[in-house]
């Protein structure tokens, strides 16, 4: 069992609560229209019409085993979005806004917080300069399977208008249920390697006074990861295909992991009239994906997070520090190259337009 070291973290989470929570745009209604047999029509002054300022619940869609005549052929279920779940999962790392990648140190500080990390980024610069993480824990949708979806007529108490009658989607008491999986693999390792098009970090956070090792210790007290250059065990090219970057400690992945299992066990979503909130979490500790089984899901308490403590498995190893070198030069003399036959075509096109351009002055 000690011998054994985690690849993946499988999450199952449930959670009850009340009313409709996560809402969808107006169009839905024609595919419940044309798919799902739902009525979208009302009666006016004796003209039949579309029902206007309708809130449409988000809908988990799945095809019927048999559909009677005149029936639509897709039923649903009430869904939460993981997008939604993820906003509450990482606090704040939603709402991180375009600007901050102007700024150095908000910047490094965000992506060296365990949320920020096992949330992901993407600085949304044009050109070559751009860098970014994948996710740590993927979310799937919250599904609640047996919530009952009624339409509600709503009415706005002051002066009438168009919008004071409207219709929502609601649902009385609420059992949703989702998954999660915590992928060890992109936790384990940031890519600072800008010839691999997986770079994960601004080359400048490391140069100089170095920020990115500055606000690591700030955060845990230490520097969890060795600089290197190291290589994918998965990879077909093996050790002889290295990538420059930061290697993270087994401790350093564990405290990710408590920390997202902390954050979703504190899911609270509050809206005007509904809430839902975590009930209960599950987690199925996967060291070898081809021999997983449902007897392997454990529950676990909030209390029990903090000694929760995986041998985690290395999916990277050391690789050749000159190989890389050597391709690195290769590659940087090839961009080169590269980058001076465009300039020289921007030269030529440039110099044809002008010819063209004093031909038809002659003319």
């Amino acid at each position: 069992m000690d011998n054994k070291t985690l690849k993946r973290l499988d999450i199952r989470v449930e959670m009850e609560g009340q009313g409709g929570i996560n809402y969808d745009d107006d169009s839905q209604k024609w595919f419940l229209r044309d798919h799902c047999g739902r009525n979208i029509y009302t009666t006016v002054n004796g003209q039949t019409k579309v029902k206007e300022n309708v809130k449409y619940l988000k809908k988990a869609f799945y095809k019927k085993e048999n559909c009677e005549e005149g029936e639509g052929e897709y039923s649903y279920y009430s869904k939460i979005s993981a997008n939604c779940l993820r906003r509450e999962i990482f606090p704040g790392c939603c709402d991180v806004d375009s600007v901050i990648w102007m700024f150095p140190k908000s910047a490094v500080k965000f992506i060296t917080s365990p949320e920020g990390f096992s949330h992901g980024y993407m600085s949304p610069v044009a050109g070559n300069n751009g860098f970014g993480k994948s996710t740590c824990l993927n979310v799937l949708d919250a599904i609640d399977k047996n919530a009952v979806i009624a339409e509600e007529v709503c009415t706005k108490t002051g002066e009438r208008d168009s919008t004071s009658l409207h219709y929502k989607e609601n649902v009385g008491e609420t059992h949703y249920s989702f998954e999660a999986c915590f992928e060890v693999e992109n936790a384990q390792f940031l890519c600072c390697d800008d010839f691999s098009g997986r770079i994960a970090i601004d080359p400048s956070y490391i140069e100089g006074e170095n920020l990115y090792e500055q606000f690591m210790i700030e955060h845990y007290s230490r520097v969890p990861y060795v600089a290197g250059v190291y290589s994918n065990k998965t990879q077909i090219l093996g050790k002889y295909y290295g990538e420059y970057g930061f290697l993270f400690d087994d401790e350093y992945v564990n405290s990710l992991i408590k920390n997202n299992l902390k954050h979703i066990f504190g899911i609270s979503i509050e809206r005007s009239g509904a809430w839902t909130r975590t009930k209960k979490v599950e987690i199925r500790p996967v060291y070898d994906p081809l021999n997983v089984s449902d007897d392997d899901w454990m529950v676990i308490n909030p209390n029990d997070i903090d000694s929760l403590n995986f041998n985690i498995h290395h999916f990277y190893e050391e690789a050749s520090q000159h190989d890389w070198e050597e391709r690195a030069n290769v590659i940087k003399v090839k961009r080169e190259e590269k980058a001076k036959k465009k300039e020289k075509k921007r030269e030529e096109e440039k110099k044809k337009k002008e010819n063209k351009k004093n031909e038809q002055k002659e003319d």
